[in-house]
């Protein structure tokens, strides 16, 4: 906990937040309820799939990219893909 604390006073207020962020997917890596590829989807979203197939006016290429990749997404020991339905769901609900 010291160590937290003297890092935290040594850091400039706009990279309190990432340090933050970095020590909990640590944590949570280490207690297993995340794995390194939720964290990299968390970082890279859609930004490693090539998928020009966007159905929507409204919605922005890049946002279109990181539901794509959301909804391919396995998170941590899970089987399924929690949110594999959710590009059809918006298309019927659009």
């Amino acid at each position: 906990m010291r160590v937290y604390r003297y890092i935290c006073r040594g850091l400039f207020e706009r990279d309190k937040t990432t340090f933050k962020i970095m020590m909990c997917t640590k944590i949570l890596i280490k207690d297993g309820k995340l794995t390194p590829a939720d964290v990299s989807m968390f970082l890279k979203a859609g930004a490693g799939i090539d998928d020009r197939n966007k159905i929507f006016i409204w919605m922005s290429d890049k946002t279109w990219l990181n539901l794509k990749a959301l909804s391919k997404h396995k998170f941590a020991n899970d089987h399924t893909c929690f949110f594999k339905e959710l590009p059809d769901r918006i298309q019927r609900n659009d």
